[in-house]
This record gives structure tokens, C-alpha cells and sequence, in this order.
């Protein structure tokens, strides 16, 4: 992965209990989910779910910096969810070049919301949907 801080790169997970993922994995069968449900996550947990459930989407949490869509490329992840800060109209691109859905954490005033919509993100996770669906255009 090309630009990667070495400091965030050298720490590194320990792998996710296989089983606590299987129980999870158990939970979505017992209520016939797993065509609805997706895997989100850093390194630890997008290697177990693409080992354990590849059938079941992924997307990356992983990287702290601005290589996340490297690393949801690397895990074969459908959706990669942003930071504000950590994100470029380039970044987006490259993302839904590669059929990405991209969400943005979070985001809690409307006309940011907003802009960060303009700019291409597919999903706004806020803790203010009132004040924040009041100010979209969209």
C-alpha cells in the first residue's frame, strides 16, 4: 500500500476470535440476515470475514489516514466508511471506481453534510438526522 504512515502501519492487531465471528455468523443464519447484512471493521476483523463469510459484504474502518481505499481494495471490501479530515474528492473517486459505497463518520451539521454529499459521499451517518435532513438540498 503506497503512502502508508509507518507508525499506524506497525501496529498490529491481533487476529478476531473465529469464534466470536462464527456466533455472529450463527446469529444471521438463525434470522436468515446474511444477504442483508454487511461486515464492518479494521484489518482484524476484514480478515476473518473474508476468511470465514465471503459471501457476506465488507466494509473497511481501517486506516486512520488517507490509505483507506487501499485498504478496502485489499480486503475486498463493497463500502469503505470515511472520516472528515482523512478525505479527498480523489480518495471518492478511486472508491467508486471501484463500485464502493462510501460513507462518511460522522457528520452532525447540515451544510457539511451537505458538502460532504456534493463531493460524492453515498451516506451520511449523523446523530442529528432532523437538523442535518433540514439543511440537504437533495
Amino acid at each position: 500500500i503506497e503512502d502508508v504512515d509507518p507508525v499506524l502501519e506497525a501496529h498490529q492487531r491481533p487476529p478476531y476470535s473465529e469464534k466470536h465471528f462464527q456466533t455472529l455468523l450463527d446469529m444471521l443464519d438463525a434470522y436468515h440476515c446474511r444477504d442483508y447484512a454487511y461486515i464492518a471493521g479494521e484489518r482484524d476483523v476484514l480478515a476473518t470475514a473474508r476468511a470465514m463469510a465471503p459471501d457476506i459484504e465488507r466494509c473497511c474502518l481501517e486506516a486512520m489516514n488517507f490509505t483507506i481505499v487501499e485498504h478496502a481494495i485489499a480486503f475486498g471490501c463493497t463500502r469503505l466508511q470515511f472520516n472528515k479530515g482523512l478525505t479527498t474528492k480523489a480518495m471518492l473517486d478511486k472508491a467508486h471506481a471501484h463500485g464502493m459505497m462510501c460513507n462518511m463518520f460522522w457528520c452532525n451539521i447540515g451544510e457539511e453534510a451537505q458538502a460532504y454529499l456534493d463531493a460524492g459521499i453515498d451516506c451520511i451517518l449523523t446523530d442529528n438526522l432532523q437538523q442535518v435532513k433540514s439543511a440537504l438540498t437533495i
